[in-house]
């Protein structure tokens, strides 16, 4: 997002996290441009409208994620539990760049993932949708080769358990079990990052070994 402007950068983070509060379900622009306290008329200088700030906020999503995922993905061994973890680390080092993340990602993308199949690729931006795949295709060769599943159903049952328990837990580290942003005297931050992803990558091994027998 290197093209934008400070100003544009500044109206992101402001639409990532008002929108956010309402979990997307109410996406006006009068609300950013009055938590920014200019008017709509200002906003439009810099984005053309809603859509065109939809876009970049697609974008920016889109990047945060793959900078991330490519940079945890790179030095991952190619084992179940070691690629449970390291999306668990991607997903809370993504997370922690802007909370609101969340609700986007439950609002535009969950759905998508939830039903992955070859047709849906497309409505993923690229290079995203070239992350997940990468992702599906790690977990799914280790699980072929570590656990004896012969139907095809349960296979993909269990790469699926994998993918939703992830982005789950990576969630609760940012929101409460209800979704709603942590407070300061809630969320612990860097100091027990480790501790609760021990804990998490503990839990979804138990549950990908009671799925796979």
């Amino acid at each position: 997002m290197t093209h934008l402007s400070q100003k544009q950068r500044d109206i992101l983070r402001t639409a990532f996290a008002v929108w956010g509060d309402s979990n997307f379900a109410c996406t006006s622009l009068a609300d950013v441009a009055g938590r920014l306290e200019i008017t709509k008329a200002a906003l439009y200088r810099h984005f053309e409208n809603k859509d065109a700030l939809l876009a970049e906020m697609r974008g920016q999503f889109s990047d945060d994620y793959c900078a991330t995922a490519e940079c945890i993905l790179q030095r991952t061994q190619r084992t179940t539990g070691s690629l449970i973890d390291a999306f668990l680390r991607i997903g809370m080092r993504f997370l922690l760049q802007e909370p609101a993340y969340v609700s986007y990602f439950a609002e535009y993308f969950l759905p998508q993932v939830l039903v992955w199949n070859a047709e849906l690729k497309p409505s993923f931006p690229e290079r995203l949708g070239s992350i997940f795949a990468q992702q599906g295709k790690l977990i799914d060769d280790a699980i072929v080769r570590e656990y004896d599943i012969k139907d095809a159903a349960l296979h993909t049952e269990v790469q699926r358990f994998v993918f939703v328990a992830t982005a789950y837990w990576s969630a609760l580290y940012v929101r409460t079990p209800h979704m709603r942003p942590r407070t300061e005297t809630e969320y612990a931050g860097e100091d027990t990052f480790e501790q609760y992803l021990c804990l998490a990558r503990e839990l979804i091994i138990h549950g990908t070994c009671a799925g796979a027998p």
